[in-house]
């Protein structure tokens, strides 16, 4: 029998050769050229500087920049990143942010040049999620570089649209488990509210609606690939579409209020309190601003969440501290490229100081992000230099956490999280157990890191332990190198002292922001199970000076 895979190969391929037919080309030009009826916008603050750079042919993708020699719709760009952006025509807003014609009408020039370089399908121009994410921007910020245009450009304009939106039609996903399957619906829908005579795909798109966004925030709501960043992407959408809808006048499916109901607390879960993000999951720090705006449009108050259950997160908030730990629990979506290797990983600050931290995610290079979602790269423990979970040639997950278990104990004394994860279980037989208090004050976080050997065998294993530090604090070893003093950019002094391991401080980096790795500072503790040991267990604390 044929395996599932090879078949699906074949499918995609024959309906490949289809797509690209002239046949196919004639089937999505036969229709009605239909024009807006009704006038959306965009509610998204542009860089006025990335669009500057735009101008000059010079393509900002998350503060990674691309020049192009001649025009950018005349290179092959070599980073997939940069080329999906230009596809995307995200960066439209920041034309608008330009202000004055000078970045109207190269907005305008550049969906001409996209329209007479891509006049039929083509496979990466034309994949569904960069489709919707065009479609939206061009419906959304249609006022800005086309309304008014002339008749030549507006016929071309919308003879494009109509045939991009058929084509979207046509490939809509058959399941929800992804930020790029968001994309191509929101768009499918986007085309329903804003094009003449299309009710009845509205009433398709917001019926898929309802199926996948019960999928995609979860119940809990943490978003499906639990990346924080992918949740406020996500947010950002539904609060547009949201708008749009209103303007449209029409009805507000309550799979909307639903999502911005569990999603916004659980934005604000994965907030320090310097108001950026944890990072976890392929996330950087972000925008305060920007997500301080995403928060005030979601209009949901309340207290923020101590626990993320479904999503795998729990949050340990005392006196100015706050501890995000994530539980290692397996994600909900099937696609797990950007998935980070990071069961039990945890961040900690303190006021506006962030100290322990994770390394971070790189918005491009392939290189960085590879090596980021390694479990060296987390405040985390790592066994015989090896992933606790397989990161494999083609970027997906293989091997990892059949069972996690966690238990919360929120007590006068302070706040307890212990958890565990069998994700070396299978290679070597031992399952990891952290536990993190947090006294009432927040000045006091102690920890205990077990390995429990499940089977007898005579080999040991060797372990790290790994405290990433920010950028902004200063360690040293004290005590005849038995503890280490850590110092924050606000000048408040930690000690850290262990027992169970060796103590060292080595040399680490961070990209919590941007594409260029800051050079920072990490805590290691190592040591070396024994084979007729059934438990090894590492005691550390971090406690405030003075």
């Amino acid at each position: 029998m044929l395996k599932l895979g090879f078949i699906e190969n074949i499918k995609e391929h024959a309906l490949q050769v289809v797509q690209r037919s002239p046949v196919y080309d004639w089937f999505l030009s036969q229709q009605e050229c239909a024009r807006f009826v009704v006038d959306l916008s965009d509610n998204w603050p542009g860089d006025s500087g990335r669009g500057r750079w735009f101008c000059n042919n010079a393509l900002d993708c998350k503060g990674a920049l691309w020049q192009a020699q001649d025009s950018l719709w005349d290179e092959d760009i070599p980073f997939e990143k940069h080329a999906e952006h230009l596809q995307s025509f995200d960066w439209l807003r920041d034309l608008k942010a330009l202000g004055g014609d000078m970045g109207r009408l190269k907005a305008r020039d550049s969906v001409r040049s996209w329209i007479e370089r891509h006049p039929k399908y083509n496979r990466f121009a034309w994949r569904s999620d960069l489709l919707g994410a065009r479609i939206t921007n061009w419906i959304k910020l249609y006022s800005f570089f086309g309304a008014s245009a002339d008749d030549h450009f507006q016929d071309l304009f919308f003879n494009s649209l109509n045939k991009q939106f058929k084509h979207l039609g046509a490939c809509l996903p058959e399941n929800y488990y992804s930020f790029e399957h968001l994309h191509a619906l929101i768009g499918y829908i986007y085309g329903g509210i804003a094009l003449q005579s299309q009710e009845t795909k509205l009433e398709k798109g917001l019926s898929l609606l309802d199926e996948a966004l019960p999928k995609l925030i979860l119940s809990d709501g943490g978003f499906v690939t639990r990346s924080p960043q992918d949740l406020v992407e996500a947010l950002k959408i539904i609060l547009d579409l949201k708008t749009a809808l209103k303007s449209a006048n029409y009805p507000l499916p309550a799979a909307i209020e639903h999502a911005l109901d569990r999603g916004i607390p659980a934005l604000r879960f994965f907030r320090h309190n310097d108001n950026k993000l944890a990072l976890f999951q392929n996330t950087q720090e972000g925008n305060e601003a920007s997500l301080g705006l995403v928060i005030t449009r979601g209009g949901v108050r309340g207290k923020t969440w101590n626990s993320l259950p479904v999503t795998g997160y729990e949050r340990l908030n005392l006196g100015k501290a706050v501890a995000i730990l994530d539980t290692g629990k397996a994600p909900h979506s099937a696609d797990t490229r950007g998935l980070h290797a990071s069961p039990l990983a945890f961040e900690f600050s303190y006021g506006k100081d962030r100290i322990f931290s994770n390394c971070g995610a790189h918005p491009t290079d392939k290189n960085w992000q590879y090596a980021l979602r390694s479990t060296p790269a987390h405040t985390a423990l790592t066994v015989d230099h090896r992933n606790a979970f397989e990161i494999k040639e083609n970027n997906y997950i293989g091997r990892m956490a059949l069972e996690t278990k966690v238990h919360r104990e929120d007590i006068k004394q302070g706040t307890l999280v212990s958890a565990s994860h069998d994700g070396y279980y299978t290679v070597n037989g031992l399952i990891h157990h952290r536990s993190l208090f947090l006294d009432q004050t927040g000045d006091d976080l102690r920890g205990e890191d077990t390995l429990t050997q499940t089977i007898e065998t005579e080999y040991s294993h060797d372990f790290a332990i790994r405290f990433h530090l920010h950028p902004t604090v200063k360690a040293s070893l004290v005590n005849n190198g038995t503890e280490v003093l850590v110092k924050t950019r606000t000048g408040i002094g930690w000690r850290f002292f262990t027992k169970g391991a060796i103590l060292t401080v080595e040399d680490s980096i961070y990209l919590g922001d941007g594409c260029n790795p800051r050079k920072t500072q990490q805590i290691v503790l190592t040591g070396r199970t024994k084979s007729n040991v059934k438990e090894t267990t590492v005691k550390w604390a971090l406690q405030r000076e003075g």
